[in-house]
């Protein structure tokens, strides 16, 4: 991932969005939590779970550090899942702004 840019990150998901009460894809750096996206922030199509971070997103991270991803569900029943640990680099970008 590259700062400053605009990634769109899949998931498949185990079960359709009906069985789904809530969805959070977590990115954590150097062992904590730096972004959240839940349901509204995300986009669903079938099986298929999209999150589309910011470019303000994106500059929350530290270059040239990895960040990890995961993606939690639980249902209406109560169950927790969670997907296996996501490992990726952060790149820095030459400039520190948001384009407009």
């Amino acid at each position: 991932m590259i700062r400053g840019t605009t990634p769109t990150h899949r998931f498949a998901l185990p079960v359709g969005m009906e069985n789904i009460k809530e969805v959070r894809v977590t990115y954590a750096q150097k062992g904590r939590p730096v972004l959240t996206k839940k349901n509204n922030d995300c986009s669903v199509e079938g099986r298929n779970l999209s999150v589309r971070l910011s470019q303000t997103d994106t500059f929350l991270f530290d270059p040239g550090h990895e960040v990890e991803i995961q993606l939690r569900i639980l249902t209406p029943t109560g169950d927790a899942l969670a997907s296996e640990i996501i490992r990726t680099t952060v790149e820095r970008c030459l400039e520190n702004e948001v384009m407009a």
